[in-house]
């Protein structure tokens, strides 16, 4: 739990500071800091996680084949990920010491993004993904929250091009099929305000089926036979509990946030609608958890960015009066989030690091 609560005080401390100062090497330092204890507390833990037993049996199992040929065609996950775990046994390292490696890649390109796509926000944004975003889910989903941060990345970079979002997004893909849909979606918003909202609704429901329809032709035999089993396992469809309002209830403050005060701060209006729209598909995945919990895990390609819209608007408010309270008021349910979430969410608790062994 030491752990959990020096991630707690790390949101607190290094969040609750302006952002919008004549120099900003203050943000600037809180942001690095604040990213180094989130990969300290990631990248140090040993046996926890619902799939970290299973991530290690299969990195062991295939300790002995020495050709990445027969290597990629033994392993039952996307070749991405094969490969990569191929060269981390060919250097040597252990099997914590390649999830720490996924971990500092995950936490780094999202703290990447973030500054990014919240220049003005960053520190505020970065604190909101580590407490109310998918920061803690990481510890459970391996290869999909290194696949998002993979394709959050190409995402900051669409406003000047589409090419790093899809050269991003195509590796994504080779990491967590799961990726295609996100890409096909940032795909549509991509475009911008130059879509009505009833186009981007009708565009954003071809791209979801394309995305479905060429799915299953990117997974061999047995991926797609357990992904399948994702969607049949009556634990991941009995739908959701308290936890899961929750987060549907955080998604919709943030849809409110960025559709009330956008006209109060210095947003662009299309800025403040691409990260609406964002927003409102992050709602959409959340919400689905009450149908199929996988299905919800597509929000942690979504819900960062919108958590950076949600910050930016808030640090950018021309009253900074409004700009402190609202960055209390998230700071404190962030904090409140963060703890609850450590001590119910399923395989993180107790905490089990370095430090215990």
């Amino acid at each position: 739990m030491i752990a959990y609560v020096l991630l707690a005080s790390a949101v607190v401390a290094c969040g609750a500071g302006a952002e919008r100062t004549k120099t900003g090497s203050s943000s600037t330092f809180r942001f690095w800091a604040l990213t180094a204890v989130a990969l300290l507390v990631l990248a140090s833990r040993q046996g926890i996680g619902t799939d970290w037993r299973l991530y290690e049996s299969r990195y062991v199992r295939f300790q002995p084949y020495s050709a990445l040929a027969d290597y990629v065609q033994l392993a039952d996950q996307e070749t991405g990920f094969v490969v990569l775990q191929f060269f981390a046994q060919r250097v040597g390292l252990s099997f914590w010491q390649f999830a720490a490696l996924v971990s500092v890649i995950t936490v780094v390109l999202t703290a990447l993004a973030i500054r990014k796509l919240a220049p003005e926000g960053k520190v505020l944004a970065l604190a909101l993904f580590i407490s109310v975003g998918p920061f803690l889910a990481s510890f459970n989903t391996i290869r999909q929250s290194l696949a998002a941060a993979v394709l959050i990345l190409g995402v900051s970079f669409a406003g000047r091009s589409r090419a790093p979002m899809l050269i991003c997004g195509l590796l994504a893909v080779t990491l967590h099929s799961s990726a295609l849909l996100p890409l096909a979606l940032f795909g549509v918003l991509s475009f911008g305000s130059k879509l009505s909202w009833r186009s981007f609704f009708l565009a954003a429901a071809v791209a979801a089926g394309v995305a479905a329809w060429l799915g299953p032709r990117f997974l061999d035999e047995a991926a797609f036979a357990r992904y399948s089993e994702y969607f049949t396992n009556d634990l991941d469809t009995a739908g959701a509990g308290l936890g899961s309002l929750f987060l549907v209830a955080l998604r919709l403050t943030t849809v409110f946030l960025l559709f009330n005060l956008a006209k109060t701060s210095d947003m662009s209006s299309e800025q403040a609608r691409w990260f609406l729209r964002v927003a409102l598909l992050s709602l959409f995945f959340s919400t689905a958890a009450f149908i199929s919990v996988p299905i919800a895990r597509f929000d942690y390609y979504f819900s960062p960015v919108a958590l950076a819209g949600c910050a930016l608007v808030i640090s950018t408010q021309r009253q900074s009066g409004r700009s402190f309270w609202l960055r209390t008021s998230a700071l404190g349910v962030g904090v409140v989030a963060l703890i609850v979430s450590s001590r119910y969410l399923h395989g993180i608790f107790p905490y089990a690091g370095l430090w215990d062994q």
